[in-house]
């Protein structure tokens, strides 16, 4: 089901990061979710993974990889003058997420 992961332009035939393949039933699931958030963080689509990665933690509250993925989008961010922006928005969801003092070194 190479369709459903990234490949490598410069080989043929070789899938390098492919998703979960979910029945429709769990496409709402927070594994789901956390799949798709790294998927769309990879690609840079920032915002589409703020989403994902906040729907799976509003899916499993006690979900660490949810907070953790939001904290690497954070750093990613941090230094992209052209997604200041987004990079309050994250800041603002891990706040109200996991309180002010939720980023690693913080």
């Amino acid at each position: 089901q190479a369709e459903d992961g990234i490949r490598d332009w410069s080989v043929t035939g070789v899938q390098t990061c492919a998703l979960p393949i979910f029945p429709p039933e769990e496409r709402q699931s927070s594994a789901y979710m956390m799949a798709k958030g790294v998927s769309y963080h990879v690609r840079g689509q920032y915002s589409k993974a703020l989403e994902a990665f906040r729907t799976a933690h509003i899916i499993e509250p006690r979900l660490n990889i949810a907070r953790r993925e939001l904290e690497n989008l954070l750093a990613d961010l941090e230094h992209k003058a052209n997604q200041k922006d987004l990079f309050r928005e994250v800041k603002v969801v891990l706040e109200s997420l996991y309180g002010k003092n939720s980023r690693r070194g913080a």
